[in-house]
């Protein structure tokens, strides 16, 4: 069975609103969901290896977090596309190459990506 990944991820010291409440709602409100925070890109990555290694398999990322044009933030690590390719190039590496469905959706914020085959994160399922 596939589930949902709800991430939430606020910048340490920014006066904005925290990402927490919407994300762990929406997990809360979601059977299958999962919540989970991450305060850094490198945290992302070893939430991603923990996840893989306890069996989990996701079909759609809820990623509730702050931006700037062209980046999303987690914690204070701008993430843009070409951190999503070396993501999914080390993937298979460490451990978390087949977490996500090929046809998986993620939801930043309130933007939907529709993921499709050639797209980076569906890549991201395939053997580097």
């Amino acid at each position: 069975m596939a589930h949902h990944l709800h991430v939430w991820s606020d910048i340490p010291g920014h006066r904005s609103i925290s990402t927490e409440g919407p994300a762990k709602a929406h997990a809360d409100n979601d059977p299958d969901g999962v919540a989970i925070e991450v305060r850094s890109f490198k945290d992302f990555e070893k939430a991603l290896g923990e996840l893989a290694y306890d069996g989990y398999l996701f079909d759609r990322a809820d990623i509730h977090c702050h931006g700037s044009p062209g980046k999303i933030y987690l914690g204070r690590d701008k993430v843009g596309y070409e951190d999503v390719d070396a993501l999914r190039a080390s993937g298979h590496q460490n451990g978390y190459g087949s977490l996500f469905k090929a046809d998986s959706i993620f939801k930043l914020g309130s933007v939907d990506i529709h993921l499709d085959a050639m797209s980076a994160a569906a890549r991201f399922q395939q053997a580097a």
